[in-house]
């Protein structure tokens, strides 16, 4: 069960990071 509440934490924030990305990657970097 942690492995399923890790993974969906890990796809959440990859897809909040890729938004951020699309919307701030001229202003600034985030890794």
């Amino acid at each position: 069960m942690l492995a399923i509440i890790i993974g969906s934490s890990i796809v959440l924030y990859g897809g909040v990071t890729a938004y951020i990305l699309k919307s701030t990657a001229p202003k600034a970097k985030i890794i």
